[in-house]
């Protein structure tokens, strides 16, 4: 089994990255699977497209302060957050950056005001989905 998974090709690409001709690139290339990586919460997503589709979703949930503590170290390292006003926000001591994080502040995908456990709780709505599965670490 192991030879036919490393033998069996998939490509991946972040849905958010891009514009929409890589998805017509996908259909023209000879993988037999499509696999899709994202950030985006689940209200940027057209869930009921992705159930009609029978598409499955692997929800992967990191613990929360291990997260904020993750975003902390790698976020000045992304040129894009060293441009004003968002360099003030990552460039601060730990617990302005806190601060900062769980008030919604930082720019990272969410509506302003939202932070990591809003995005969890928008992708637990669809916990019970027969096609979403969490992995937690």
């Amino acid at each position: 089994m192991l030879d036919t998974l490393s033998s069996t090709p998939i490509q991946m690409m972040f849905y958010e990255a891009g514009g929409p001709s890589k998805f017509k690139l996908l259909d023209h290339l000879p993988f037999p699977r499509r696999l899709m990586a994202t950030h985006l919460p689940s209200t940027l997503m057209n869930v009921e497209k992705i159930k009609r589709a029978n598409a499955k979703v692997v929800c992967v949930v990191r613990n929360p302060k291990d997260q904020a503590i993750s975003w902390f170290h790698f976020a000045p390292k992304l040129p894009y957050m060293q441009l004003e006003p968002v360099k003030q926000l990552i460039n601060a001591e730990w617990p302005q950056f806190l601060d900062h994080y769980v008030n919604g502040k930082m720019p990272i995908g969410m509506r302003p005001g939202e932070w990591y456990l809003d995005h969890l709780k928008g992708w637990n709505e669809h916990a019970d989905d027969k096609n979403v599965m969490f992995v937690c670490f």
